[in-house]
């Protein structure tokens, strides 16, 4: 493990920095089908909440151009409790540019859906000790920095490694919908309620 990568003073959070990823697509598809099945798989995989207010959407944006073209920032903070003492934080950044609605035919029938160009960024970190109950306490604190480099090394380098893992399959998941699936065919619908965002285009404009 690149220990030179932790902060382990008192005060400071502890960070692994993972990696960062980059998921582009431009062309037909449709936004809210990608966003829902984006977000039932960070469900599924406990990254974010069942429940709409709990989920952890930040931010949606919606920017009005001309010619009836849209662009949406949305901004997703999610975080995956492993334990008490280890926590993975993945922040995703849409940034969907000149959106409009289109009509197309498939399999015989007149389908609606968008056309847009779609730049998702994907970062994701490990934070141990991050209830700082170990470098708060008056006793652990003495041995708050050894504890993650000598005693705990080996589940923070799993877990760092799973970490990984779930940010490689859920950038998959979101080529699969863009390349294996068609955008045409609808999501299998989970009991999950949805985020608030785009259905409708109800959020703040600007």
């Amino acid at each position: 493990m690149a220990w030179e990568q932790i902060r382990a003073t008192y005060t400071d959070r502890k960070i692994i920095k993972l990696l960062e990823q980059r998921v582009k697509y431009n062309g037909v598809f449709d936004l809210q089908a990608l966003y829902d099945v984006m977000h039932d798989w960070l469900v599924e995989e406990e990254w974010g909440s069942p429940k709409n207010n709990k989920f952890g959407e930040t931010m949606f944006k919606k920017f009005e151009r001309p010619n009836n073209l849209k662009d949406f920032r949305i901004h997703w903070r999610l975080k995956k409790q492993v334990n008490p003492y280890i926590q993975h934080i993945m922040d995703i950044d849409f940034n969907i540019l000149f959106i409009t609605d289109v009509e197309t035919i498939y399999k015989g029938k007149k389908i609606k859906t968008n056309k847009s160009d779609c730049d998702i960024n994907l970062r994701i970190r490990t934070e141990y000790d991050y209830g700082g109950k170990w470098s708060q306490h008056p006793l652990l604190k003495h041995i708050a920095i050894l504890f993650p480099k000598r005693i705990y090394w080996k589940e923070l380098e799993e877990n760092r490694i799973r970490a990984y893992r779930d940010s490689y399959r859920f950038q998959q998941a979101i080529k699969d919908f863009w390349g294996l699936k068609s955008w045409a065919e609808e999501p299998e619908k989970g009991s999950y309620d949805r985020p608030m965002g785009l259905p409708g285009y109800e959020k703040q404009s600007e």
